[in-house]
């Protein structure tokens, strides 16, 4: 329950900041990301190793794509994907940039039709991240038991 929440109240003020300022500060992401991994060490968690490579990972792969379009993406959202990739592991840190994905593009559609926003513009991807994570962290196995069940029958 602790832990829990923990990894609420950083996606709220982190979604919130980013929200407001485009920015998502190293003095929240960073300490989020420890905890994180002091979560699974303490716990002593089976999948330490997984939560590792799915932080390194996510995190890498969304580093080279704010170093190539450095206009797309932050530094910031690499940052925070590697603190939830630790909190997630693998596969659920795959549904939460699904699902802030979907919702992103949701809201940037209805933006732009809506005449309040164009193609050009810059949305901060932060508080999808959190919704995304919030929905993975606390949802994730029931989905993916519900996928499974959609697939097998």
């Amino acid at each position: 329950m602790f832990w829990n929440l923990i990894f609420i109240v950083f996606l709220v003020a982190l979604g919130v900041i980013d929200f407001f300022t485009m920015r998502l500060p190293d003095a929240l992401v960073l300490p989020f990301l420890g905890i994180g991994f002091l979560n699974t060490f303490i716990h002593h968690s089976p999948t330490w190793s997984n939560n590792l490579i799915s932080a390194l990972g996510v995190g890498g792969v969304f580093y080279i794509i704010s170093k190539v379009r450095p206009q797309g993406m932050g530094y910031g959202d690499a940052k925070y994907l590697a603190a939830l990739g630790v909190w997630l592991g693998y596969p659920k840190i795959v549904l939460a940039i699904f699902v802030a994905s979907l919702m992103g593009s949701i809201v940037g559609v209805a933006m732009v039709l809506a005449r309040r926003a164009n193609l050009r513009e810059q949305i901060p991807f932060g508080p999808y991240l959190s919704f995304g994570a919030c929905i993975a962290f606390f949802g994730g196995d029931q989905i993916f038991n519900w996928l499974l069940n959609l697939v097998l029958t």
